[in-house]
């Protein structure tokens, strides 16, 4: 089995006490890869967690609670 990786759709996010310095591109098999450097990253599909770049790992779940009083707030207008 070979996992193809495609090194331009891959954001890249740093995390610690220099994360807004700039350094030299990242390799993958010897050839840059053509990354942005983002400051926030989702991870997973499903779970849907999002990565901040910091002084130190954090993590942001703002989006996740609108969705849920979204879909609270749906509920209750059909249930009232």
């Amino acid at each position: 089995m070979i996992v193809k990786f495609n090194t331009v759709k891959s954001p890249a996010t740093r995390i610690g006490p220099q994360f807004n310095v700039t350094y030299a591109s990242l390799m993958l098999d010897s050839r840059p890869m053509y990354q942005k450097y983002v400051e926030t990253v989702k991870i997973g599909l499903y779970i849907g967690v999002v990565v901040n770049a910091a002084k130190s790992f954090k993590c942001s779940i703002g989006h996740i609670r609108i969705r849920f009083y979204h879909v609270f707030n749906s509920l209750y207008a059909k249930t009232r």
